[in-house]
C-alpha cells in the first residue's frame, strides 16, 4: 500500500469517528428521556398507588453484590419504598427494581438483563416470574427457572436483599 492509500484510510477513519460522535451527541438526550420515562413506568408498576416518588441519596452496599439506590415513594406520608439493585447474573449484572410496602413485595421488574442468554436467562423478564414475588414477605417458595438457574437466583437474591433493606431502612 502506498502512502496515498494509507492517508485515504486515515481520513476515512477520522470522518467515521467524527460522524459517530455527532450521532451520539444528537441521540444522547433522546435516549436519556426514554430511560427516565421507562424508569417512571417501572416505578408505577412496582409500587402502585403512590402519587409521587422522591429519590434518596443513600447508597448501601447490598448483599446482592452491587450498589443499592433507595427510592422513597410518598403520598404525603410514606407509602413504601422502591429498591433498585444490581445482582450478578450469568452474563453480567441484572438490574432489578423491587417495590416494598409493609414488609411485602408490591412489585418486581427486571429493568436490565441484556447480557443474559436469549431464551434462557432472559426469561427472568417474563411477567409470570415477577408475579411469583407479589405479596411475599420472603422469597421462600419462589422457584427458579429451569435452565436459567444463575439468572433466576440473581433475581431471588435481589428480592431478598430489598426485603432485608426494607427491614433495616424502609421505615425511616
Amino acid at each position: 500500500m502506498n502512502w496515498r492509500g494509507a492517508l485515504f484510510l486515515g481520513v476515512m477513519a477520522a470522518l467515521a469517528g467524527f460522524s459517530l460522535s455527532l450521532v451520539h451527541q444528537a441521540t444522547a438526550p433522546v435516549l436519556r428521556r426514554h430511560l427516565l420515562a421507562a424508569e417512571e413506568a417501572a416505578l408505577r408498576e412496582v409500587l402502585p398507588g403512590a402519587a409521587t416518588y422522591r429519590y434518596r441519596t443513600d447508597l448501601v452496599k447490598g448483599a446482592a453484590g452491587g450498589k443499592v439506590r433507595l427510592v422513597g415513594a410518598w403520598e404525603g406520608i410514606p407509602s413504601g419504598m422502591v429498591y433498585l439493585l444490581d445482582s450478578p447474573g450469568y452474563g453480567g449484572p441484572i438490574r432489578v427494581m423491587v417495590g416494598v410496602r409493609g414488609g411485602r413485595i408490591t412489585g418486581l421488574r427486571v429493568v436490565d438483563s441484556a447480557k443474559e442468554t436469549p431464551g434462557l436467562g432472559a426469561r427472568v423478564r417474563e411477567s409470570w416470574f415477577a408475579g411469583a414475588f407479589l405479596g411475599k414477605h420472603d422469597t421462600g417458595g419462589v422457584g427458579g427457572i429451569a435452565s436459567a438457574t444463575v439468572s433466576s437466583r440473581a433475581v431471588l437474591r435481589a428480592a431478598e436483599t430489598a426485603l432485608n433493606l426494607d427491614r433495616r431502612f424502609g421505615r425511616r
